[in-house]
């Protein structure tokens, strides 16, 4: 049997680690792809990327005006529990209080030239809690108290969807089976496809199983803000919170850490 000759780009090792999102990335484009549940609901858009950094949409192996040919480490970021305070469904931008050290820990990302992308399930506007505008002044306080400790985040996406329906207020047409409720991976590929992201550098951080499985879907390491015992997988890291997981993956890509 004839063997295949390898390219010399499946001949390089990734730096970091061995499990890597290329795979995911095909010709079909398949994070856009539809996903029907048992009602027959259909959703053709997985997520929601929000206004960015950056000013126009870019390819993974194409280089953006802003950053040339390089592609930069991430770390992808939950948004309730791991950047501001837990309280439920947050559906009011008074709600948003950041949790201690997370503005400075966002600072570091930026100085280090690590970009900082939330990914964040929002079934609120599908339960008709509250709308996708709400949700934008929401995220810009959100940006606001970042900039107060001199940080911002390069992008933001999240999943208004949500899979169970039948209850009072709901928004019918989001209440569907998609790609991109964590944790399924969708808001990560469309990222990859927004962003010059290399994702032999980047990570998940999150505090709960889904963000967990976001990551292990996504072929990511994950760090878990948690403080259960529970054994992790080699590529989960057990962190107390964002400040202690943003240094260790500076450390573990050989980066400085700013103020350190």
């Amino acid at each position: 049997m004839k063997q295949r000759t390898q390219t010399p780009h499946e001949n390089k090792a990734p730096r970091m680690y061995r499990p890597t999102l290329r795979s995911l990335l095909t010709s079909h484009d398949i994070g856009r792809m539809p996903y029907r549940d048992d009602r027959g609901m259909i959703s053709n858009s997985p997520c929601v990327p929000e206004q960015t950094r950056f000013s126009k949409r870019v390819a993974m192996r194409e280089a953006t005006t802003q950053f040339g040919n390089t592609l930069r480490p991430t770390l992808f970021l939950d948004r309730d529990g791991t950047i501001n305070r837990h309280i439920g469904y947050l559906d009011r931008p008074e709600q948003i209080e950041l949790l201690p050290g997370v503005g400075a820990a966002i600072r570091r990302l930026n100085q280090a030239g690590v970009l900082a992308v939330v990914v964040t399930n929002q079934a609120v506007i599908a339960r008709g809690q509250c709308t996708a505008t709400d949700l934008e002044q929401i995220h810009e306080r959100l940006r606001e108290e970042l900039a107060q400790h001199g940080a911002y985040l390069d992008a933001l996406y999240h999943c208004p969807h949500h899979p169970d329906c039948g209850q009072p207020g709901e928004v019918a047409e989001l209440k569907i089976v998609c790609r991109c409720r964590k944790p399924e991976p969708g808001m990560i590929e469309a990222a990859l496809r927004d962003l010059p992201i290399d994702p032999n550098k980047s990570a998940v951080v999150g505090d709960t199983a889904r963000d967990v499985g976001l990551a292990l879907n996504s072929r990511l390491p994950c760090f878990w803000i948690t403080s259960a015992e529970q054994p992790l997988t080699a590529h989960v890291t057990r962190v107390e919170h964002l400040p202690e997981a943003v240094d260790l993956w500076l450390n573990m890509l050989g980066l400085p850490v700013p103020g350190h």
